[in-house]
């Protein structure tokens, strides 16, 4: 009885090694690698790659002969045809219901590929297709998997089904060439880097069902000006819109309440913020151009053409950063902390006046902006300074208040300043110096626009209207102050 168990053990051993080796074994046949599979009882036939170099257009059959017997192909293996270098187009049948992970990696002259209708996931299918110009994705396809098309640089336009609900990581990162997209509100999560480095793109519409956007989602999209963020979105994450340098003006619905540090660094032309009405969080308040928090008075976004209001206690970290149009800035009176690399690489500042309510300046706050020459700060009592406050400090004039030149002198990183000078007492307007404004203010400043500044001219003084800067502005702020004397 023993031996005829063990007879029959072996034989079962045996078959199933047979079985085994059939199911590892590769057909060739025109061209492409075949494997067979068995689930639940039924094999079909499965593309492992080609056989030989594949030029031009690929055909992938329904169905194969093996040994007689006909299999329908249903599945094309991972990386099966990657670097296929050669490959121009491919026609895959619709029994094919699955695609597994790079299966077209960086077939580079790879133009024009028609998916079969029955997948339902792109995983990685075409990262580097640099030739791929358009493709349709089947409506019944769920979820776009990380990098499906990263690199694939000749890509101008795509549609995305209704059935998608996810797009994942870096899935569009580095198209080039894409102009425009449109996500079906069907989508409910699209993650980090999606569009990173789309270039082109310039229209974009997103989903309304989604309710945050991803780290680095939008990161250099350096041709979006303007774009609509779905009241439902509650998070806008880190770097979601670093350098998008020609983004103009961002609206924050109600329902956003997070906004990451660096979401919009380096956004170059930002010249319009707004928080809509009804937003609990954060405001907008008396038309500043900024994001403040609400509840405790920072202002944590701000852009060229932000005025920060007078209730305004803290700048946040990084809240001018890279804000490129910033060439002169005055900070009011009741701000008392600004933040670390709150104005860095704001290469174009040149000038900035700080109240004397400031008490503290972290680090790296005016990291990058070589362009720096003077600051004035009306603080008798220097702020708390660290080492990398202000970098180009060397090479910068410090107007410091009358009777303080003792105490900037001496305090540690203040003194390093390559110039400091009390300030000058003056009357805004007071162009000439005399003490009172007249016209001949008037003409002063008008002399020192054609080019001709009479002798004393104060630009300080003649900077009627604080901005930084002596132009036309200050020629009409002048003889308002004239009319308004005279009317008195």
């Amino acid at each position: 009885m023993t031996t005829t168990k063990q007879l029959k053990f072996l034989l079962l051993a045996v078959l199933l090694i047979i079985t085994g080796m059939a199911s590892a074994q590769t057909y060739t046949i025109d061209g492409l690698n075949y494997k067979l599979k068995t689930t639940n009882g039924v094999t079909s036939a499965q593309v492992v790659g080609p056989s030989e170099i594949l030029v031009g257009r690929l055909t992938i059959p329904s169905f194969v002969t093996i040994d007689g017997d006909n299999y329908e192909v249903t599945t094309i293996n991972a990386r099966a045809f990657e670097n296929c270098s050669e490959l121009t187009s491919v026609l895959i049948p619709d029994n094919v219901t699955t695609i597994k992970g790079s299966a077209f990696k960086d077939c580079t002259n790879l133009v024009s590929v028609t998916l079969p209708s029955g997948i339902t996931a792109l995983q990685g299918l075409f990262q580097g297709c640099s030739s791929l110009t358009d493709i349709t994705i089947p409506n019944g396809v769920k979820n776009i998997y990380n990098y499906t098309f990263q690199d694939c640089t000749s890509l101008k336009s795509i549609d995305i089904p209704s059935s998608v609900t996810d797009i994942d990581e870096s899935v569009f990162e580095n198209c080039t060439s894409l102009t425009s997209i449109y996500i079906p509100d069907n989508v409910k999560s699209i993650e980090r880097n999606a569009f990173r480095g789309c270039t082109s793109l310039n229209s974009v519409t997103l989903s309304n069902s989604l309710t945050y956007l991803a780290d680095s989602l939008f990161y250099g999209c350096s041709s979006l000006t303007d774009i609509t963020i779905p009241n439902g979105v509650t998070k806008i994450c880190f770097n979601a819109f670093t350098l998008c340098s020609n983004l103009q003006s961002i609206s924050f619905p109600p329902s956003v309440t997070n906004i990451q540090n660096r979401a919009f660094s380096s956004c170059y032309n930002l010249s319009s913020i707004q928080v809509e009405s009804g937003n609990s969080k954060y405001d907008s308040r008396n038309n500043c151009n900024a994001v403040i928090v609400t509840s405790s008075n920072m202002l944590l976004l701000g852009c060229k053409n932000t005025i920060i209001p007078e209730d305004v206690l803290t700048i946040n970290d990084n809240a001018f950063n890279g804000c490129t149009g910033l060439t002169s800035f005055v900070i009011p009176e009741g701000v008392t902390s600004i933040g670390p690399s709150a104005f860095y690489d704001c290469v174009n500042l040149q000038s900035i006046s700080i109240p004397s309510t400031v008490t503290e300046i972290h680090n790296y706050v005016f990291e990058g902006a070589n362009s720096l020459t003077s600051v004035t700060i009306a603080n008798p009592v220097p702020p708390e300074l660290e080492e990398g406050s202000f970098p180009n400090r060397f090479g910068t004039t410090l107007y410091v208040p009358s009777g303080s030149l003792d105490a900037y002198k001496s305090a540690q990183y203040w003194k390093e300043f390559g110039t400091i000078e009390e300030m000058v007492e003056y009357i805004a307007g007071d162009a000439n110096g005399d003490g009172v404004i007249t016209v001949a203010d008037y003409i002063a400043i008008a002399h020192y626009i054609m080019g001709n500044p009479p002798a004393n001219f104060n630009e300080k003084a003649a900077d009627a209207n604080g901005d930084g800067q002596i132009n036309v502005a200050d020629y009409i702020a002048v003889a308002h102050i004239i009319m308004n004397n005279n009317n008195q």
